[in-house]
């Protein structure tokens, strides 16, 4: 508790006072103050320590647990993560120096100049969008539905988007019910959503290496155990994957099958049936995530896994920021028969 003493929170900022702590406690972590599976104090005992409200610490708690630093058992408190993606490595930096406008990205400080083209976010350029089009459209909704296009619909979302998804999906090879589609708000509320319906402390984790931060990140937040698996140019090494599964019998495994992330790598055909192979044999879900395959030029080589499941054991996640507007934060799972069937 030593350490939180030198906690200062300023209650005359106009920045929120769990938002101050989480930077002072993620600091300590990055810093090396607090060490990995080191117990953070209960909620109570720091709210007195700090003469701040339970609700503070709780969302403060939770926000450290939202971005990878720590996780939580339950009936046993909040601890810190076992390992951090924090900045770049000291050690690197020493044998390749950054240029200056790489340091400052890094700091998240880089100002963006007049008329550059960024590609950071993989986004459609809005130039390009019907903005006059969309205008009909939401009109007609508008006509049609009056007050209630603004009203909550039912849990697993909008019956006759889910019922368009699945003629949408009948173009990838996608046989499912909108009984099976889950809508989203994009590809990471996908992954949190899996990971926490079926990660469980010290579960095992197969991943790509390299692989999607976002996941790393999610993944880490349930105590998962995190194991890599390389990345060829025709998908993952598939020699060090089984070897993995036979000795680690991992719940999941999170691919990109197509234009894998950061690598832009797509499975060969072979490959992404050896997964179904595996999955079956070895009983664990394979988590799809189809980010991109919509922009590819060629019919042949954007073949889905969850096209090819013949056992029902991949969960399927698809996001439209890629083609559509990003900042409508719509996306779907196509969810396994099996899977709904234990609920």
């Amino acid at each position: 508790m030593e350490l939180f003493n030198s906690i200062y929170l300023d209650k005359h900022c106009l920045k929120h006072l769990y938002v101050q702590l989480f930077e002072s406690i993620r600091d300590m972590i990055l810093e090396g103050g607090l060490k990995p599976e080191e117990k953070l104090p209960p909620i109570r005992q720091l709210s007195d320590l700090l003469n701040i409200n339970t609700s503070t610490v709780v969302n403060c708690y939770n926000l450290l647990e939202k971005e990878g630093y720590v996780y939580k058992k339950v009936g046993s408190g909040t601890f810190v993560s076992p390992k951090q993606m924090s900045g770049i490595d000291a050690s690197l930096l020493e044998k390749y120096p950054l240029d200056e406008d790489f340091r400052m990205m890094d700091r998240g400080q880089m100002q963006i100049k007049v008329n550059t083209i960024s590609f950071a976010s993989a986004t459609p350029t809005s130039d390009l969008f019907p903005v006059e089009d969309f205008k009909i459209l939401i009109n007609e909704v508008l006509d049609r539905d009056k007050g209630d296009a603004f009203g909550y619909q039912e849990s697993q979302g909008y019956y006759p988007l889910r019922e368009s998804l699945v003629d949408y999906l009948k173009s990838y090879n996608i046989d499912t019910s909108p009984d099976n589609i889950q809508i989203i708000s994009g590809a990471q509320q996908g992954i949190d959503v899996i990971s926490k319906a079926f990660i469980n402390f010290k579960d095992s984790v197969v991943l790509e290496n390299p692989t999607y931060t976002g996941a790393i990140a999610t993944f880490k937040t349930r105590g998962a155990n995190i194991i890599t698996v390389p990345i060829l140019s025709d998908g993952l090494d598939i020699e060090a994957l089984q070897k993995i599964i036979s000795e680690q019998k991992p719940k999941l495994i999170y691919i990109m099958s197509n234009y894998q992330n950061p690598t832009g790598n797509s499975y060969n055909l072979e490959k992404k049936k050896k997964l179904i192979e595996l999955a079956q044999r070895y009983d664990f879900l394979i988590v799809e995530d189809d980010y991109l395959s919509d922009l590819s030029f060629y019919n042949n080589d954007s073949s889905t896994i969850k096209s090819l499941d013949t056992s029902d054991s991949v969960i399927y996640i698809k996001s439209f920021s890629k083609i559509f507007m990003p900042g409508l934060r719509l996306g779907f799972l196509v969810i396994p028969q099996k899977i709904l069937n234990l609920t």
